[in-house]
């Protein structure tokens, strides 16, 4: 609601001017002029105030509101009920619009629902209400890097790093991005960066690896892959980062380390069907192909559908005793 507030003053001016006889005193006009203007002047500062109090409630309760359903919607997300959350960030995003912050919190909670086309909508929203936080255009750059567009992720690492040179995430995306599109060299250099500014990233350390173990550098991949690993306990580290450093190993001809480690990681919960492949081709390079064999025909019990273990059984069979199969 609007409130309009017309002063006439120029009319009580007129009126006086009117009324004033020459033989005034112009004292006393300019005395009337004044007392007149001292009634005005406060019955109006009186409504303006009014109107300014009324606004600042009205806005105190939206940001009130707001805060409080965005909290509901964060609880809802941290209790993995993303539905939920969304549903709580919408209402406070249609409470406080202008509020990037909540918009942020929403894609966040469409991510993790799988609506992420929705999720890269409401990033691109608040970067168009504020183009200034380097950290909208690192997480839109993420998704879009996760839906397969490098070259967009890439742009919406640059746009971040235009506003923050030193910021480790923006140069962590960009090498990520260039890795996907095989600019290798280029990544490494980024993630570098990314490195100098946040040296206990232990993102930064699996990329800097497999961009090393891809570029045909197993001793630097296997540096970084070990310094990465180094920050977790044994029993902690992801089982992609053993599987990378099993296979640099490898490359390395390092295969009594490589069976050890890869041994201890088929015993865990979370291994994969590669955890067993590369142990079985650590045994074979080893020169234990019975030992391979066994292993490989062990991962085709675990993992019926994996494509990649019946030609290594056929090699490994082949090359070993042929009675081990038909035992198995």
């Amino acid at each position: 609601m609007r409130t309009v507030v017309t002063i006439r003053t120029w009319s009580v001016t007129a009126d006086l001017e009117a009324l004033r006889p020459m033989t005034w005193n112009v004292s006393l006009y300019h005395l009337a002029t004044q007392r007149v203007t001292s009634c005005l002047v406060p019955g109006l500062l009186l409504t303006l105030a009014g109107c300014c109090t009324f606004g600042d409630r009205a806005n105190k309760q939206h940001v009130a509101e707001a805060r409080e359903l965005t909290s509901l919607g964060l609880n809802a997300l941290h209790r993995g009920r993303p539905a939920e959350a969304s549903r709580f960030l919408r209402q406070a995003c249609d409470t406080s619009p202008e509020d990037t912050r909540i918009r942020r919190h929403l894609a966040s909670s469409l991510t993790e629902s799988g609506q992420t086309d929705l999720a890269v909508y409401e990033l691109k929203q608040a970067i168009e209400q504020s183009a200034v936080d380097p950290a909208t255009h690192v997480e839109l750059g993420t998704l879009l890097l996760a839906q397969g567009q490098p070259h967009a992720a890439r742009e919406q690492a640059m746009l971040a790093l235009d506003l923050d040179r030193q910021l480790a995430e923006a140069w962590l995306l960009k090498g990520k991005s260039e890795k996907a599109a095989n600019q290798l060299q280029v990544a490494i250099d980024s993630l570098h960066r990314a490195a100098n500014y946040d040296q206990d990233n232990r993102e930064t350390r699996l990329e800097l690896a497999e961009c090393w173990a891809a570029s045909g550098e197993p001793l630097r991949a296997l540096t970084a892959i070990e310094i990465h690993n180094a920050s977790y306990a044994d029993d902690q580290i992801p089982i992609h980062a053993i599987e990378l450093a099993g296979r640099v190993m490898i490359d390395l001809k390092q295969y009594f380390r490589a069976t050890q480690m890869l041994g201890e990681a088929t015993g865990r919960n979370d291994a994969t069907a590669q955890t067993w492949i590369l142990l079985s081709r650590a045994q074979w390079a080893a020169g234990d192909r019975s030992t391979a064999l066994l292993t490989a025909l062990s991962a085709q019990q675990a993992f019926p559908e994996n494509s990649e273990l019946p030609d290594l059984i056929a090699i490994l069979n082949s090359e070993s005793d042929g009675s081990l199969h038909a035992a198995r």
